[in-house]
């Protein structure tokens, strides 16, 4: 168990190269992104925000889940990690072919008829391969194990 000297020691070690993580990892180009992006440009950043709060949410509760112990979980049930490698490849390809059979024109945006919500912001995070791996190596790089 750390005690208070130790844990604001530990606090100070972490927190700048944490930091620059996070900056990084979340201002890099990725699908929630592009859709707060895009989401912005077509309704204003007032509409945009309850996308902006769930996609935070959805990533913070990723986070969390890995923190205390899906990471363990994965690895320990095999048949749990393959099927979600599957979900996920299948949600991926059928998100490819969608966007292959898409045909671009001019009204494209106009079907758009309100901007993305909470929700949605939330569940693209849980769907998005960055997020889980962002995540993954997050809690692998700044967690420390037993006594250490």
């Amino acid at each position: 168990m750390l005690n208070t000297p130790d844990l604001i020691a530990l606090v100070r070690e972490l927190a700048l190269p944490l930091a620059g993580f996070a900056v990084v990892t979340s201002a890099s180009p990725g699908p929630v992104n592009v859709i707060a992006a895009t989401s912005g440009a077509n309704f204003g950043w007032l509409r945009t925000l309850p996308h902006v709060f769930g996609a935070t949410s959805g990533f913070t509760s990723l986070i969390l889940a890995m923190g205390f112990g899906l990471d363990s979980v994965l690895r320990h049930t095999a048949w749990l990690h393959m099927a979600l490698k599957v979900l996920w490849a299948t949600f991926l390809t059928y998100i490819a072919i969608k966007l292959f059979m898409a045909r671009a024109d001019a009204t494209a945006s106009a079907r758009l008829r309100k901007a993305p919500s909470a929700r949605q912001g939330l569940l693209a995070q849980w769907t998005n391969p960055k997020a889980w791996i962002v995540a993954a190596t997050g809690i692998a790089t700044y967690t420390r194990t037993g006594d250490a």
